[in-house]
């Protein structure tokens, strides 16, 4: 894309972010702080502008118990060149969080380990050491098995030890998420069936139970009205990450369904009738799709895991609702119009939401 066109939608997310703030500053200081929020804004615009809009995410319809998802990249962890995007430590993917440092993200490992078994099955890859892509898987077994924490009611969590915040929500250590228990919970079912330990299948229930509990109690379940919701992110103001939301329905599905566990299929039904009956809550436009509540548009690699998973499930459950919702966002059916608007929101979206932040108004 041409760098006057970068720059140009960058200069109208600028003017529409932060006119209205910059009108209602009074002092001088402030209006320069305003300022500089909108030179961030604007720089964040023009990247946003400048990404492709597509991601390489898709379904796999390979048998249980191969994961039904794949994507080499997914939260910087790719099969085919592992600790290109991440480190690791002892086989275990870690990130970088401020001010914490290196940490190991259990949503990582959990993905990892399917990632990793994918790549294992799929005897056809080229490019990828089965071998190792097998080991990889059980490192990562190993690592859930070691460092699940007991919490209320017998559950079985995997905390992160670091602070968060996510929107206008604050998420102090330690705290939990309904995406990496989702993702152990389908890494755990796949252990039990290629080694029928009965202990991995008696963690995957454990971990289950966070699905019925609510944050003030260490879960991640929130209830509104006739609505279950699985946060990503169980803290106030709920930030309705649709990813997270979706890994967890998943997981509950492998271990009711491959792990025999009634207790997961309940909860299981009971967020995909939720996520069924609101999906048009994360939809924009009818071509893309929302990240959460934020106001933020998806990135290209959240959208497209967004329709991979909308489908997956909507197979899986034979849920039209969802298999609609995916056919929808996945990018490669965007006409040159909806390609524009989505830029341009994105774009827009973005600047509105940085110059707020470098403000201190969420």
């Amino acid at each position: 894309m041409r760098l006057r066109y970068r720059l140009a939608l960058a200069a109208a997310g600028l003017a529409a972010g932060n006119g209205a703030v910059l009108a209602r500053s009074t002092s001088v200081g402030r209006r320069l702080i305003a300022a500089q929020a909108g030179v961030a804004a604007g720089w964040a615009a023009a990247r946003v502008v400048g990404q492709p809009l597509s991601f390489p995410v898709w379904p796999n319809d390979a048998p249980w118990p191969a994961f039904p998802i794949v994507a080499d990249g997914l939260f910087g962890l790719d099969a085919a060149r592992p600790g290109a995007g991440r480190r690791f430590a002892h086989g275990v993917p870690q990130g970088f969080y401020r001010p914490a440092g290196w940490r190991t993200n259990p949503a990582f490992v959990g993905w990892w380990a399917v990632a990793q078994l994918n790549h294992d099955l799929s005897r056809a890859l080229t490019g990828v050491d089965e071998e190792a892509a097998r080991d990889g898987f059980w490192t990562q077994i190993a690592w859930l098995r070691a460092n699940a924490q007991r919490g209320p009611q017998g559950s079985a969590l995997w905390p992160y030890d670091f602070p968060w915040r996510e929107g206008r929500a604050v998420l102090k250590p330690p705290w939990v998420s309904a995406l990496s228990q989702g993702l152990a919970i389908s890494a755990l079912a796949r252990a039990w069936t290629l080694e029928r330990q009965p202990a991995d299948r008696e963690l995957a229930r454990r971990a289950a139970v966070a699905f019925a509990l609510p944050p003030e109690k260490g879960g991640v379940r929130v209830e509104e009205a006739s609505d279950v919701f699985y946060e990503e992110y169980p803290a106030a103001p709920y930030a309705r990450i649709f990813d997270g939301f979706a890994f967890g329905i998943l997981g509950l599905h492998d271990l009711a369904v491959h792990g025999g566990d009634d207790e997961a299929a309940v909860l299981f039904r009971a967020g995909l009738a939720t996520l069924a009956r609101r999906v048009d809550d994360w939809d924009f436009a009818g071509c893309w799709s929302w990240y959460g509540r934020h106001g933020l548009l998806a990135t290209a690699q959240y959208n497209a895991l967004n329709a991979c998973l909308a489908q997956v499930l909507g197979a899986l459950a034979d849920e039209p609702r969802l298999r609609a919702a995916g056919q929808r966002w996945w990018p490669h059916r965007l006409g040159w119009s909806q390609r524009a608007l989505v830029r341009v929101a994105a774009a827009l979206l973005w600047t509105r939401f940085v110059a707020r932040e470098a403000l201190g108004r969420v």
